[in-house]
């Protein structure tokens, strides 16, 4: 488990949502030393601003908020960095239930526009496990519906795996 205290501040202009009964403040991997984070690597940046929160059934809700670094069409966000969100959202789902995973698919229904300088939610929970399948079904939203929303299929492969990939001094391609 990570220690909260040791996350960074909740950004603003997100909500805390830990005053909630049950809800805690989680990282995208737990017990990973792995920062940053490429979408969640900037909390105070012009790009996204999110903090996330696991319910007690295990789903996650997000406050995000989608900066100018963000832009696609005039005035909303970028399709691509909806998806990248979306994958880093549904991931911590997966990892914070215990499963250390990496995405074998994304599949976004572009429902209607994200604006900018706006807070959403971004939301998370594991649909079905067979063996070492993991379906994830995420949203983008707010009270008015979703904007996205998102059917992720994930692959287990153990933590030991995931500390393989670190790449050391001697990697290829290190600059």
């Amino acid at each position: 488990m990570v220690d909260v205290a040791s996350l960074p501040p909740i950004p603003d202009p997100l909500p805390d949502l830990s005053e909630r009964p049950g809800w805690r403040r989680v990282s995208v991997l737990p017990g990973v030393d792995h920062e940053p984070y490429y979408v969640s690597g900037e909390p105070t940046g012009d790009r996204v601003r999110i903090a996330m929160f696991a319910g007690p059934d295990g789903a996650i809700e997000a406050p995000t908020w989608f900066g100018v670094g963000c832009t696609g069409p005039p005035g909303h966000a970028h399709g691509g960095v909806l998806a990248a969100v979306l994958d880093e959202v549904m991931g911590a789902c997966a990892w914070n239930a215990g499963h250390p995973v990496l995405l074998a698919r994304l599949t976004t229904h572009n429902r209607r526009p994200v604006p900018l300088d706006t807070v959403v939610r971004c939301e998370a929970h594991i649909v079905s496990i067979d063996g070492r399948k993991i379906d994830v079904f995420g949203r983008i939203c707010d009270d008015a519906g979703s904007f996205v929303d998102c059917d992720g299929l994930f692959i287990a492969i153990g933590s030991d795996r995931f500390e393989g990939m670190r790449r050391t001094d001697d990697t290829p391609g290190e600059g």
